[in-house]
């Protein structure tokens, strides 16, 4: 008797990591960073089970050009744009945490050139 308690706990253990394990997965935030002209567009979407809590921000090099942050339930969508310079790389950035998580950073670099649009 008493192993089989144990058994049914060791697999509940088991299942319960995968669960948390899957549902990370799903939850990975989405971001693109456009340009047109002096323009940039940074967008991101963050989906997840419970509450979400997210900070975007667009950096050039090691200045920090503007942030938002924004929190919800299920699915948060945040579109904005700033005005940047022709020529200079940028990356958006995200931090945050879905369902008291924190994920880690996610990011991605573009440089702003006509063809970029």
């Amino acid at each position: 008797m008493r192993r089989r308690i144990m058994a049914i706990g060791v697999v509940a253990a088991i299942l319960i990591s995968f669960s948390a394990h899957f549902t990370a997965q799903a939850a990975a935030p989405r971001l693109k960073l456009t340009f047109n002209g002096t323009e940039a567009t940074c967008y991101v979407m963050a989906r997840g089970n419970g509450s979400i809590e997210i900070v975007m921000s667009l950096w050039n090099r090691n200045t920090e050009i503007a942030a938002w942050s924004a929190t919800g339930n299920g699915v948060i969508v945040l579109n904005k744009t700033v005005t940047v310079s022709m020529g200079e790389t940028y990356t958006l950035k995200l931090n945050g945490s879905i369902a008291g998580t924190a994920f880690p950073e996610v990011s991605i670099s573009r440089t702003n050139w006509e063809m970029n649009k």
